[in-house]
């Protein structure tokens, strides 16, 4: 697995998830909120959106949209926008 630099994490993110978030996305999350930018999550992964909040919140990052693996194929198909489709 690539290993890369994560932010600290406090107790609470601690109990919260056991996941890291790469360091200097708190930063430019919160630069980008502050810039009036609106904040979407787009995953591969079938993490629920409300375990996905809980985390970014966690690190008072408020986001407006989150859409994983699940949301994905429900509105568009099961390979609709997939990379992954070209290279079979």
């Amino acid at each position: 697995m690539k290993q890369f630099p994560v932010e600290r994490k406090s107790i609470w993110q601690r109990l919260i998830s056991r996941e890291c978030i790469r360091a200097g996305t708190v930063r430019l999350m919160k630069q980008l909120r502050q810039d009036n930018h609106r904040l979407y999550v787009y995953t591969t992964s079938y993490r629920s959106p409300a375990y996905i909040s809980r985390m970014f919140l966690s690190y008072g990052i408020r986001l407006d949209k989150i859409i994983n693996k699940s949301i994905h194929d429900k509105i568009l198909g099961k390979t609709a926008g997939s990379m992954f489709i070209f290279y079979k």
